[in-house]
């Protein structure tokens, strides 16, 4: 069914050349595991995105859309401009390992990123956020707004941690890398911004940075 509705608005995956995927370089399948995640709360959290900032898109004269498929387990999900802005997620990416509303929803955030993070961009064309920008609006603008809506848990700071923990931990296990750390940060300090995946130690790092309001970590982001 999801096949057949990208094929109707004509986005084939592999040949997307505007859109802005979520890290899953290396293997692609990553296993997923069983999650406590339900089919109604994975449509729930989309849409409390969908409702909490539609008026990003809509400031701008367009529609936000979401194109969800629970039953696919590609753990992928991805941003792109079209007719409208949309946001593509797949079953997968809700049973990530650890996985559950919160490091769903912190994943939305960072395609919510991708579309109005801002600059500096990887595709200035359509105007997509570079992944490291959509990471640090994610937790620095969206997750303060989405996760009270979520729970009443008010340690938002800490629930934010905990799902940049799982996320990152995702990215990582894709690359056969360990899991990232909030103990042992990046120190490296790049000479140009970069605009692709940074390394998740790195990710991490900016999630945290978000979270605490600060700026863009220099493993990825070089100051003009």
């Amino acid at each position: 069914m999801f096949q057949k509705l990208l094929k109707t608005l004509g986005l084939v995956l592999p040949l997307l050349s505007s859109a802005a995927f979520a890290e899953t370089s290396g293997n692609q399948f990553y296993e997923v595991s069983s999650s406590a995640m339900t089919k109604t709360q994975f449509r729930s959290t989309v849409a409390t995105a969908r409702r909490l900032f539609s008026y990003l898109a809509e400031n701008n004269g367009r529609r936000l859309e979401f194109f969800t498929d629970w039953d696919s387990d590609w753990a992928q999900a991805f941003a792109r401009r079209w007719e409208s802005d949309q946001i593509l997620i797949h079953g997968g990416i809700a049973r990530i390992p650890g996985g559950n509303v919160d490091s769903l929803a912190l994943l939305i955030c960072h395609e919510l990123g991708h579309l109005y993070g801002g600059t500096p961009y990887s595709d200035s064309h359509n105007s997509l956020s570079a992944e490291g920008q959509a990471d640090w609006w994610a937790t620095k603008e969206c997750w303060p707004v989405i996760a009270p809506a979520l729970s009443s848990d008010v340690d938002i700071g800490g629930r934010g941690q905990r799902a940049a923990l799982v996320a990152t931990a995702f990215y990582a296990a894709n690359r056969g890398l360990s899991a990232p750390k909030v103990s042992t940060p990046d120190p490296s300090e790049v000479g140009k911004t970069l605009l692709t995946h940074p390394e998740p130690q790195c990710r991490l790092d900016t999630y945290v940075a978000g979270l605490k309001g600060q700026e863009r970590p220099r493993c990825w982001w070089a100051p003009e």
